[in-house]
C-alpha cells in the first residue's frame, strides 16, 4: 500500500488470480461452436501433416540423380495432383507432371519449377541448374503425438483452423462463466429508451458485455440499479436464482453520498479484498467475494469501467479458465510520439494511436486529452502507453511501454 492506501497494480493482479481459482465444468462442443472458448485439454496430434511427402509448387518429379548435365531431357510418364497421387514408380530419364500439394512417389527426390523447363511432344527439358528439392517431408507442419494446443487456449480462427487441419470435429472446453453485469445510477437510461434531461445513454453495460463475450463469457444482464438501497438489493436477488462465476457493477464505488454499492454488498455478504488501486483512470476498483462469485466493482466513467475490465476482470476470467500466467499483461517497447512529463504514485495508462515512422519503427502518439468520459477517444485508440508510478518526464523519440489494446 502507498501512502495513500492504494494498492498496487501488481498486488492487485495477484490478490484477483489467487482468488480466482480455476473451474473444472466441461463440456464437447462442435468445432464451429468453439470460437472464443478455452481448450480444456492438451489437444494432441494423431497423424502427421501433411501425411505424405508433397510438392512445394508446380513443376515436375524426377531422380536428382538423372541431371547429369543442363540442358537434361526426361520423358513424360504420368501425373499427380492433389487428391489423386501418382501409383507408378518413376525410372531413369523418367518425370511425371507434379502439382502443388500433391504426393511425391518415393521414387522421385526432386521438383523441379515448372518455369525452369520446357514440355513439348511427351518430354520436359530442365533448362536451369537446381539447387533445392522443393518437397515437403511428411510431418512438416506437425507429427502424430505433437501438442497442438495446450490447455486453457483461447480459441480464435487460427487454432480452430489447426484443429480442423488435424482432422477433429468437436472439442473439449470450459463451460462458460456466468458473468452478471449491473449498471448504477439514476442518471442512466437504457439506449432505445426515453432519455429525460437530466440523463445520459448507459454505454457500459454494452462495452463489458462484447468484451465479456470476446473472451468466452456468458453474460447475465440485470440492468440498470437506481441509486438507493431498495434498487440494489432487487437487483442482487438474482444472484441467488442462478449460478454467477463474476459479478461486475459499474458506478457507485466511490466516496459520494450516493456511492452505495459497496456497503450494500457487504451486507449482502461480501467480503471486501480490496477498494482503491494505484491506477489511473480507474483508481475507485473494488474487488471481494459474495459466496463463491467474484465481485468486481468498476468506476462509472466509461473509459475506466473499460479499462479497468480490461486489466483486471479479464485476467480473473483467463484464470478460471486455466489459462498459464493469466496475471502478466503483456507489453511491449516502441518509440514514443510526443513528449511526457513525470508520472504521479498512479500507474497511468494514456490511450495512444499507433503509427510507423520513416524508418519503419512503431510509434505510440498519446492523445492530447485524456479525460476519462471519452469514449470516442478510446474507440480510435490502438494501444495504452504504460507509465508506471513516479516514472521521470519522457521525450519523444525515447522507448515506451504499451498495452496494445487487440491483445487484451
Amino acid at each position: 500500500m502507498s501512502s495513500q492506501g492504494l494498492l498496487s497494480v501488481e498486488k492487485a493482479l495477484e490478490q484477483i488470480v489467487s482468488c480466482a481459482v480455476p473451474r473444472l465444468e466441461t463440456c464437447i462442443l462442435p468445432l464451429a461452436q468453439c470460437l472464443g472458448r478455452y481448450l480444456a485439454t492438451d489437444l494432441i496430434a494423431q497423424h502427421s501433416q501433411p501425411p505424405f511427402r508433397s510438392s512445394a509448387m508446380d513443376g515436375y518429379a524426377v531422380r536428382s540423380a538423372d541431371i547429369s548435365s543442363i540442358p537434361s531431357q526426361f520423358k513424360l510418364i504420368g501425373e499427380s495432383a492433389a487428391g489423386k497421387g501418382f501409383k507408378g514408380t518413376i525410372g531413369s530419364q523418367e518425370a511425371i507432371r507434379i502439382y502443388t500439394g500433391a504426393p511425391v512417389p518415393d521414387s522421385a527426390d526432386m521438383v523441379i519449377m515448372q518455369e525452369d523447363t520446357e514440355s513439348a511432344d511427351g518430354f520436359v527439358t530442365i533448362l536451369q541448374p537446381q539447387t533445392k528439392t522443393n518437397i515437403r517431408d511428411a510431418g512438416t507442419d506437425f507429427k502424430t503425438g505433437q501438442v497442438l494446443l495446450s490447455k486453457g487456449q483461447k480459441l480464435d480462427g487460427r487454432h480452430i483452423g489447426l484443429a480442423a487441419a488435424a482432422g477433429f470435429f468437436e472439442l473439449t472446453v470450459f463451460q462458460p462463466l456466468n458473468i452478471a453485469i449491473l449498471a448504477t445510477g439514476d442518471e442512466l437510461a437504457l439506449p432505445g429508451s426515453h432519455r429525460q434531461e437530466d440523463q445520459i445513454f448507459s454505454s457500459n453495460s454494452y462495452a463489458i458485455k462484447a468484451l465479456i463475450e470476446q473472451h468466452g463469457g456468458n453474460v447475465i444482464d440485470l440492468g440498470i440499479a437506481k441509486d438507493n438501497k431498495a434498487s440494489l438489493e432487487a437487483a442482487l436477488t438474482h444472484l441467488k436464482t442462478q449460478k454467477v462465476d463474476i459479478l461486475i457493477t459499474m458506478g457507485g464505488v466511490s466516496v459520494g453520498d450516493y456511492d452505495l454499492v459497496q456497503p450494500v454488498l457487504i451486507e449482502n455478504g461480501m467480503s471486501s479484498e480490496f477498494w482503491r488501486v494505484a491506477v489511473r483512470p480507474g483508481k475507485p476498483l473494488m474487488f471481494g467475494k459474495l459466496g463463491d462469485t467474484l465481485v468486481f466493482g468498476l468506476p462509472g466513467n466509461p473509459v475506466s469501467a473499460y479499462i479497468t475490465c480490461l486489466l483486471f476482470v479479464v485476467p480473473a476470467i483467463k484464470s478460471m479458465n486455466h489459462v498459464a500466467n493469466a496475471g502478466h499483461i503483456q507489453t511491449e517497447l516502441c518509440i514514443l510520439g510526443a513528449d511526457l512529463p513525470a508520472n504521479g504514485e498512479r500507474q497511468d495508462n494514456l490511450r495512444a494511436k499507433l503509427s510507423f515512422n520513416k524508418n519503419g519503427k512503431l510509434v505510440a502518439t498519446p492523445f492530447a486529452s485524456q479525460d476519462s468520459s471519452l469514449l470516442s477517444i478510446l474507440s480510435q485508440a490502438d494501444a495504452l502507453i504504460v507509465r508506471e508510478p513516479f516514472e521521470a518526464p519522457l521525450k519523444a523519440g525515447s522507448f515506451c511501454k504499451i498495452i496494445r489494446l487487440s491483445e487484451l
